[in-house]
């Protein structure tokens, strides 16, 4: 699929808002996390970004029935029936749903939190410095510090081995 990325996220919060109605919020995310972030990020959107939006789509999921896990538990503390609960949530999923669609459509205002606590975000490399950066670090690694054929490496030091890798790199760059 060839979408951009506005179309994805309105494909996902689509997709989300159905789970979320049928599913708990961890399972939805253990499932569904794995097979969509690769194409979030393959289109340029930022992961924390891509984060909010599930938390938020799967939340408002939480509020509707059929399962609307909150719902019932809502019911069962103030003794009221599930139709009433219901009726009484659907203004604040109403406001829910207009702050995703924000949210989503305007990434600087999930962000802007993040960045305020965790400092602005450096600028990524340029391609040639992201190579010299890896032959630099192909230099540095001796016999010692480079994995051996056959070795089983952790998913922190593959991922830190992805992140070494020029944009452009294939699987049969991976190995060096």
């Amino acid at each position: 699929m060839h979408l951009p990325a506005w179309q994805f996220l309105i494909a996902l919060n689509l997709l989300l808002l159905v789970v979320g109605c049928l599913v708990d919020i961890m399972s939805a995310i253990m499932i569904i996390v794995p097979i969509v972030a690769p194409m979030g990020i393959a289109l340029g959107i930022d992961p924390v970004h891509l984060a909010i939006v599930f938390i938020v789509n799967l939340e408002i999921g939480y509020l509707t029935p059929p399962v609307g896990l909150n719902l019932f538990l809502g019911g069962a503390m103030f003794r009221k029936s599930f139709g009433y609960m219901i009726k009484a949530s659907f203004p604040f999923v109403l406001v829910m749903t207009v702050g995703l669609a924000v949210i989503t459509y305007v990434p600087s205002i999930a962000l802007a939190p993040v960045r305020w606590v965790y400092g602005a975000e450096p600028e990524p490399p340029h391609e040639e410095e992201a190579v010299d950066r890896v032959r630099q670090t192909d230099r540095d690694a001796g016999p010692e510090k480079a994995p051996a054929k056959g070795k089983v490496l952790s998913m922190e030091e593959m991922m830190r081995m992805a992140e070494q890798l020029p944009a452009d790199a294939g699987p049969a760059d991976a190995g060096r």
